[in-house]
């Protein structure tokens, strides 16, 4: 298990990192060995990732117990990114505390981030939902304004939504 960290930065669409960003113990991750929760990982598992297949984990970082909401039947910090569609089709992440319907209370959980040798995009209990920043590397490189970012530019095109709330 990797050790605590104060690194992690998640973009949360106002133009600047936070440090919102987890998935809660109970979360269950995709792996080869199938769905496991996420207190459960240790590095070197192979887990599921949308662009690139089965890949190891590099380090699972304990960031505490911190105050998490539920959406889609997730525990996560509120600046996780889950994968959506955009109004045009393209792929975006957007931080869960957009998809929160009313003014969801926040409950505190112990709370992971999962490390790989970049930045992946992972399944948790059939949501996709991306990984830590991999350390020394950008996960997201601003494109102007406090509009989108392309998350990826080694893969499909994947952008950060400001806000956008699902019904």
């Amino acid at each position: 298990m990797g050790r605590p960290i104060r690194d992690i930065a998640f973009w949360d669409g106002s133009g600047q990192g936070t440090r919102t960003g987890g998935l809660a113990a109970t979360v269950r991750i995709a792996t080869r060995r199938g769905l496991l929760p996420v207190a459960t990982l240790r590095p070197g598992d192979l887990v599921l990732t949308r662009d690139s297949g089965y890949r190891p984990l590099r380090a699972l970082c304990p960031l505490g117990p911190l105050p998490c909401l539920q959406v889609a039947g997730l525990w996560l910090r509120p600046g996780q990114g889950l994968l959506d569609r955009g109004p045009e089709g393209e792929e975006v992440l957007i931080p869960a505390h957009h998809l929160a319907t009313g003014a969801p209370p926040l409950t505190r959980r112990l709370v992971f981030a999962l490390r790989f040798d970049r930045h992946e995009i992972l399944l948790a209990d059939g949501q996709w939902t991306e990984s830590a920043p991999a350390p020394g590397l950008p996960a997201r490189r601003r494109i102007g304004g406090a509009g989108p970012v392309d998350v990826f530019p080694q893969n499909r095109k994947i952008r950060v939504a400001a806000v956008r709330r699902l019904a």
